[in-house]
């Protein structure tokens, strides 16, 4: 479904620019070599680290919960 459309370019980097100046993120340029243009790089900081550890743990919980309710569901029917 999802497979053929690409994200809207813009908008990604919109959110890396947020995301950099909250502090998840830094980034830097490189120049590319062969073609000379320059591209930005981003890398998570130790905020950005542990902010998807939470987000990680929270879908964990989440799945568990929810498999939890099938199984409870199942079982009353």
């Amino acid at each position: 479904m999802f497979r053929d459309s690409k994200p809207d370019s813009t908008g990604v980097y919109r959110y890396l620019k947020r995301m950099e100046e909250d502090g998840y993120l830094d980034s830097h340029e490189e120049i590319e070599e062969e073609t000379g243009r320059s591209r930005r790089i981003f890398s998570t900081t130790e905020k950005g680290e542990k902010c998807l550890s939470n987000w990680s743990a929270s879908l964990k919980q989440y799945l568990v919960s929810m498999i939890q309710f099938v199984r409870e569901l199942d079982e009353s029917v």
